[in-house]
């Protein structure tokens, strides 16, 4: 059966301490708007999740070239 909700990740107490003072200074507050450590966490998490998807899918041709790599870009929102 498929879990329900959130579950409950534990991180050391530093990292917590670091992330929430990283999501209030205010250039990151400025741009990003974070208001809590666990929504800091689902968007992180989300945006690598987002990273390494796109990675895959490009398999071997990971090391294109810059101008290569805008090409595909361009060819997915198309």
């Amino acid at each position: 059966m498929p879990s329900r909700g959130w579950k409950q990740i534990n991180f050391r107490e530093e990292m917590i301490k670091k992330i929430d003072e990283f999501i209030k200074r205010s250039d990151v507050q400025e741009k990003y708007g974070y208001e809590s450590v666990p929504e800091f966490m689902r968007r992180a998490a989300s945006n690598l999740i987002i990273q390494i998807e796109r990675e895959l899918s490009i398999g071997d041709s990971f090391m294109l070239s810059a101008e290569e790599h805008r090409k595909r870009d361009q060819e997915e929102k198309e």
